[in-house]
């Protein structure tokens, strides 16, 4: 996955934070956060530095990938579950948010005979696909408001 500065939620270049662009902030500055412990991905949704339905759901995929690094292998299913209910709370009305979580939910549940380290790797994958899923539909939003 190719990150650009501008992304307004990007994973860190060692993989291990997201950084996101502080929407609170905005227009007056462009400040950036690095987030990758639980509290904070909570307090991000909450206070809406992370705003807008499909960036908060981006955010919510990679915050899962991001808390599943910091888990051991025997408590990895359970304490990853609840992880995802506790950002669940963070807006319960936001359905970006719950749909990211439930899709991620899914690959938890899907892998569990597997090794942590290859879960991992598939709530990263599957985490990129969501974010890549927003830009694609961006940009064909984007195309087709061009020709009006």
């Amino acid at each position: 996955m190719q990150y650009f500065e501008t992304d307004p939620v990007r994973l860190s270049d060692d993989g291990q934070r997201i950084v996101i662009i502080d929407q609170r902030y905005l227009p007056n500055e462009l400040i950036y956060r690095e987030i990758a412990l639980a509290q904070d991905m909570y307090e991000a949704i909450k206070t809406l530095a992370v705003r807008g339905a499909p960036c908060i759901g981006v955010f919510a995929a990679y915050c899962v990938y991001v808390m599943s690094l910091h888990i051991g292998d025997n408590e990895f299913h359970g304490v990853l579950s609840q992880f995802i209910s506790y950002l669940d709370s963070s807006r319960p009305t936001a359905v970006n948010l719950s749909w990211a979580l439930n899709e991620m939910k899914k690959v938890l549940d899907d892998s569990v005979m597997m090794s942590a380290e290859t879960r991992r790797g598939l709530l990263k994958k599957r985490a990129e696909e969501i974010h890549q899923s927003d830009i694609d539909t961006c940009r064909k939003i984007s195309e087709y408001g061009l020709t009006l």
